[in-house]
């Protein structure tokens, strides 16, 4: 069985509970959500204990230029692509949700997508948190502007 819909409408159906999921996937969804945070939490809620969690996005942060830096960077309304992850910041947002990393796709060889599988361990107060230094994502982005005109 399947639930064909959204986690945030699980969470508040009357279904709620009456059955659990051994996986969830998010393709290309955590960045577009209005709350990162709610859409985590309601994986768990949809998850079985041990149950894992597939996320794929496009991450572009500290990884090898795919595009443009003006089709990243767009004239699009903010709410179109509220959250951008590093590998980083999504094992560290995913930690704090209460997921264990346990895979992570050679996203930095095909430079296309990040695939991270996390499973649903009991949440951890003292949960591995890595940021980026902010100094290397700003130089990133420059990197990215010089190298995106010499093409252009």
């Amino acid at each position: 069985r399947c639930l064909n819909g959204t986690i945030e409408g699980y969470v508040k159906s009357p279904i709620r509970g009456k059955y659990r999921a051994d996986i969830v996937t998010m393709m290309w969804t955590l960045e577009n959500a209005t709350s990162c945070k709610d859409v985590l939490m309601g994986a768990r809620v949809v998850l079985k204990e041990g149950g894992y969690l597939v996320i794929a996005t496009g991450s572009r942060i500290l990884a090898p230029f795919s595009k443009p830096l003006s089709l990243y960077l767009s004239a699009n309304p903010v709410d179109a692509h509220p959250s951008r992850f590093s590998l980083n910041t999504l094992m560290s947002f995913l930690a704090m949700a209460g997921f264990e990393t346990m895979h992570v796709n050679p996203y930095l060889n095909d430079g296309i997508a990040l695939c991270v599988i996390g499973k649903k361990v009991k949440p951890n107060k003292k949960a591995r948190i890595k940021a980026d230094d902010y100094r290397k994502v700003r130089d990133f982005f420059k990197r990215w502007h010089r190298e995106t005109q010499f093409y252009l």
